[in-house]
């Protein structure tokens, strides 16, 4: 469905001011951008990163007419994530008369895997021109929640190596962009990374157990921008993919499997495993705390297991009118 256009939209323009790429200039653009094209513009600027979501939803809930027809997210995976969990528990609260506003990003942070996913990594201003002239459609996305603590996932999650390499990843913040997590990549080489014990169940059935050398809910298509994981995966299928690499393996088997991951050609080769499901639960069989992550960033709770539940078709974004990475 297209979005319509507006003589005169309303963009809430949130704005994470610690992403990697968010300068002022940048926020200088998008804001002339939009009024190009005819959108009045509200500015609003993360100030915690533990309550984004909950200020961006008081923000949302005591907004004047006219009513943002936009939320423009402005950072990385993270501020994107917290956007979309304030847009979804709008949407959740009742007697509402007012339409929930669509999602937009303006990626600037350091890998911008939902962009990419929803963009093909094409530059903000012609998606951003796209959208404010009334070209882009609407889609509505699948989601996931974080069993037990109330927290919306964006893009994916996992376990293991990728965990542990976005862990390296936030000490190597002089590195711009998606080249942080090669560098990061490079100190953890899957052919000498050590495997955890643990297990994989989807829909309560159990698809892997034994070392695990990564396990990967999703979500996009691609972790850290860059990675295509979880190639087949689709954004609005109502289905979580998942993978999981065997960290039996012997290391020349894990590095050809590394190979094959960053192309995305890993699916259906000795050692990895692929389902589908609306629940996933990740766990680590040794009662140790797992190395888990999602939308980017280090999971700080110590727990053994995460369940991840499937939330269909649940937040309204705005896309060019043909998919470009499911």
């Amino acid at each position: 469905m297209a979005q319509p256009p507006s003589d005169s939209p309303t963009c809430l323009l949130a704005v994470n001011p610690s992403a990697g790429s968010v300068t002022p200039e940048l926020v200088r653009q998008v804001t002339a951008r939009c009024r190009e094209h005819g959108a009045r513009v509200r500015p609003w600027a993360t100030t915690s990163a533990g309550t984004v979501s909950r200020d961006l939803l008081a923000t949302l809930l005591q907004a004047p007419d006219p009513w943002p027809d936009l939320v423009i997210a402005v950072g990385g995976d993270g501020t994107v994530r917290d956007v979309a969990e304030a847009l979804v528990r709008l949407d959740a609260l009742p007697a509402r008369d007012r339409p929930s506003p669509s999602l937009v990003v303006v990626p600037a942070g350091t890998g911008n895997s939902c962009h990419r996913g929803l963009w093909a990594d094409r530059p903000w201003p012609g998606t951003l021109n796209e959208v404010l002239s009334g070209r882009a459609v609407v889609r509505h996305i699948d989601l996931a929640r974080l069993a037990g603590h109330d927290r919306v996932v964006l893009i994916g999650a996992s376990c293991g190596l990728i965990a542990d390499v976005t862990a390296l990843a936030a000490d190597l913040r002089h590195i711009p962009g998606r080249e942080r997590y090669v560098a990061a990549l490079a100190k953890v080489p899957a052919g000498g990374y050590v495997a955890r014990p643990g297990r994989v169940l989807v829909d309560g059935r159990p698809v892997f157990a034994g070392p695990v050398l990564m396990a990967v809910v999703g979500g996009v298509r691609h972790r850290a921008g860059t990675f295509p994981v979880l190639p087949e995966s689709v954004l609005d299928d109502g289905l979580l993919d998942v993978c999981v690499v065997d960290g039996g393996l012997d290391p020349a088997e894990r590095e050809e499997l590394a190979a094959r991951i960053r192309i995305g050609t890993h699916l259906g080769r000795p050692g990895v495993v692929h389902a589908r499901g609306r629940v996933v639960t990740m766990e680590r069989t040794d009662g140790a705390p797992l190395a888990f992550e999602h939308d980017g960033e280090v999971w700080a709770h110590r727990c053994s297991s995460v369940t991840l539940e499937t939330l269909p078709r649940t937040l309204r974004v705005l896309v060019p009118p043909e998919p470009v990475a499911g």
